[in-house]
């Protein structure tokens, strides 16, 4: 393909967007057209199972009524819906971690309307910002000489998952049924399963049901799930409980956020068309829906209220899960915000009231507002918020470890170099983590001095066995080691820390030394420039200039 200048790039949003979820309890990203994308909420990762890509069932909807007139209009916040409902002519995203706000720009509009989309961060405060929840907030503004009521809801399908496979040997039963939906029923009504996988097998269609819980993987036309059932007892939350001990064994929660002006609805449903069409028609649906210990696809909640001409309002609801165990391959590793919360009812309880959110918003705010009233040019502001995004890849176990994975697409863990790339917001909001990582490496230094590539190898081929360390011999990891420890105790004036480190940077000293012996530069090693075999070169200006950084310091 042949490009010229000016290059087209898709407007900001699309191709990605701000990570939203608490800092180790997975993530989701809400799409500047409106689209859930990444999720990696129920542990998935290069040890156990795949992320889900674009959700397409993943819904916000609003529904919009003149109280004079009694015209309705009702909306999905979706630039281009595949469903029956309407969407947005225009929306601008913005992102500013951990907030994705959508604009809705769209002339026919009945009402001024913003939506927010965030995640509890409160800086220096680790445990607080474990909180595994996102949080939707419309804002809603009548610019009408008429009076108007507005119904906002969420639904999601947490209980199929579209092109995913789940392939086992423990099949309980095999069924033809007439299409996926049917997998659940079958699922619920067999005390022995656990998960189930809906494929066309020899030209019909095939539920397998299974006693464990395998792995999802990517597979186009196939379709799987965890047995799961509903519950809700209003006004309690609408939750999702799949019992067990696998990673994908867990609680999901959908509340609105309530007052008492306001009210709400809930349901489940097999048919998102049936689901969305009577919020369209009623902007609720109807209390008679048996939901205790049911099963289904889809869950929704809505809540609903009045404004005057002229009133603002935010109606917000909360989507919370709870999914402690972790593994690793087959070594479990329970996160460890299961330290903090019981369940998922838990976890919204600790941040679903009003008073909560704004606690909430003003924690996020207090970190934005020490760089938005600065004199700092708008990139750098832009990388001392946002790139705290990096931290989606990163685990923290209830055994205290904390690692992070280079990449969902590179598996090693923790690498030295690749650490040095994004290691400014740990130090800067949650030290604790950098120095995590700083012992680890220290630990496994070699009795020559140099400090170790990573702690688990990786990128070129399958998920290592947990703390598989190792790598090659780099320029500008012993370094760097040395360097970052300069900056931990500068940042953080842990005298504790200095003292820990101090006979692993002298050790590291000496390796650099022994590496430079020739001309004062280290040579022939690798670097994190390392496509083209650095190592060949006597000498590279990366590896040499983070050298005499670390002699300095």
């Amino acid at each position: 393909m042949n490009r010229t200048f000016p290059f087209e790039h898709p407007p900001s949003g699309l191709r990605s967007a701000v990570p939203i979820g608490g800092i180790t309890t997975g993530s989701i990203e809400l799409r500047g057209d409106g689209t859930f994308h990444e999720w990696t909420i129920e542990n998935q990762s290069p040890a156990t199972g795949a992320k889900l890509g674009f959700i397409n069932d993943a819904l916000l909807a609003f529904r919009i009524t003149n109280l004079d007139t009694k015209e309705i209009d009702t909306r999905l916040i979706r630039t281009h819906p595949t469903h029956s409902i309407k969407g947005i002519q225009t929306i601008k995203y913005h992102g500013s971690y951990p907030v994705s706000k959508l604009e809705l720009v769209d002339e026919s509009l009945k009402a001024d309307l913003d939506l927010y989309a965030y995640s509890v961060l409160k800086v220096a405060d680790l445990n607080r910002s474990l909180t595994p929840a996102i949080i939707f907030s419309l804002n809603v503004h009548n610019l009408n000489p008429y009076p108007i009521s507005i119904d906002f809801m969420s639904t999601l399908p947490l209980s199929a998952q579209i092109d995913q496979t789940r392939q086992s040997n423990h099949i309980v039963q095999q069924i033809t049924p007439a299409n996926y939906t049917d997998c659940i029923v079958f699922c619920h009504q067999n005390p022995s399963c656990a998960s189930w996988n809906w494929q066309i097998l020899n030209n019909n269609p095939t539920c397998s049901l299974y006693s464990d819980v395998p792995y999802n993987e990517y597979l186009s036309g196939h379709v799987s799930g965890v047995r799961g059932q509903w519950s809700f007892d209003k006004p309690c939350p609408l939750v999702l409980d799949r019992p067990g001990s696998a990673t994908a064994n867990g609680q999901f929660l959908l509340w609105p956020y309530l007052s008492s002006n306001r009210t709400m609805s809930v349901t489940i449903d097999n048919n998102i068309e049936n689901l969305l069409n009577k919020f369209a028609e009623n902007g609720r649906w109807s209390d008679d829906t048996p939901i205790q210990q049911s099963a289904g696809v889809h869950g929704a909640v809505s809540v609903s209220t009045t404004l005057q001409p002229g009133e603002q309002q935010t109606l917000s609801i909360l989507f919370a899960w709870y999914f402690p165990h972790h593994f690793w391959l087959d070594l479990p590793l329970d996160n460890y915000y299961s330290l903090l919360f019981t369940n998922v009812t838990d976890v919204a309880k600790s941040i679903g009231n009003e008073e909560q959110l704004e606690v909430i918003v003003n924690d996020i705010l207090s970190l934005h507002n020490i760089y938005s009233n600065s004199s700092l040019p708008d990139y750098l502001i832009d990388s001392l918020i946002n790139s705290v995004s990096h931290m989606r890849s990163a685990m923290y176990f209830s055994n205290g470890d904390w690692r992070q994975w280079e990449a969902f697409d590179c598996n090693d863990v923790d690498s030295v170099h690749n650490d040095h790339q994004r290691h400014l917001p740990y130090i800067l909001y949650f030290p604790e983590t950098e120095k995590l990582k700083m012992y680890q490496w220290a630990k496994y230094q070699q009795p020559d001095g140099m400090i170790q590539e990573t702690f688990t190898v990786g990128c070129l081929g399958d998920t290592e066995s947990y703390d598989t360390h190792g790598g090659r011999r780099m320029g500008d990891v012993t370094s760097i080691f040395i360097l970052e420890t300069l900056e931990l105790y500068r940042w953080t004036n842990d005298t504790k820390f200095l003292n820990d480190m101090y006979p692993h940077v002298s050790a590291g000293i000496q390796w650099q030394l022994s590496v430079s012996s020739n001309i004062g530069l280290p040579e022939n090693l690798e670097c994190t420039y390392d496509i083209p075999y650095l190592s060949q070169y006597p000498t590279t200006t990366f590896n040499s200039f983070m050298h005499l950084a670390a002699m300095r310091a």
